[in-house]
């Protein structure tokens, strides 16, 4: 049942191991994706929980509207750990994926990731795709509501950056929250024995 996986999530061992399985950054529930379009030349960081150690060994976005000769930039960044919840050094800073075919673009990659960690998955591209965005009743309103209503969650972190490999530092300086934002994936691989 339900508490039974969440165990696993939570208890997996070496000779048990939890893998192949996606998580999407900025989601705390399952529903229906909407289309969003990733601006060029934009930088976009998603909060992912880690609700357990492990490895992660795929990360990438679901393009919807393919466009010629696009890509992707896709990464990890780990929390400031002063502020303990903002965006700061990059940790992982994957090959592009492509923005030129439709469907799930992964790319394959290493990066360990602690439990209950805070980290942010970020991508940017040289064009303007339309991926998988995530929809408003599926977002962790990590920075809390525009409005009292509850319709606007705010979850993602933009910044204007040029195209290129991600920086090193996340401009959080430059940034502001907003809304929507895409739906990016990781997988996690087998655990590593502890």
């Amino acid at each position: 049942g339900p508490m039974g996986d969440f165990n696993l999530f939570r208890q997996e061992s070496a000779a048990h191991p939890v893998s192949s399985r996606y998580y999407a950054g900025g989601v705390i529930a399952a529903g229906q994706t909407v289309n969003f379009t990733v601006a060029s030349h934009m930088l976009y960081a998603v909060p992912f929980y880690s609700g357990r150690a492990g490895n992660l060994d795929k990360i990438g976005v679901s393009v919807v509207t393919q466009r010629s000769g696009g890509t992707l930039q896709v990464g990890v960044y780990a929390i400031d750990h002063l502020s303990r919840f903002f965006p700061a050094g990059l940790i992982l800073s994957g090959s592009a994926v492509s923005a030129n075919s439709l469907g799930y673009q992964m790319i394959n990659c290493v990066r360990s990731v602690r439990q209950d960690g805070l980290y942010w998955l970020a991508c940017i591209s040289n064009v303007s795709p339309v991926i998988e965005g995530i929809a408003s009743n599926m977002k962790w309103a990590i920075f809390g509501f525009d409005t009292q209503s509850f319709y606007l969650p705010l979850t993602t972190l933009q910044a204007s950056w040029g195209y290129g490999l991600l920086p090193d530092t996340f401009p959080i300086n430059s940034a502001t929250v907003v809304g929507s934002g895409p739906a990016m994936l990781v997988r996690y691989g087998h655990r590593q024995a502890t």
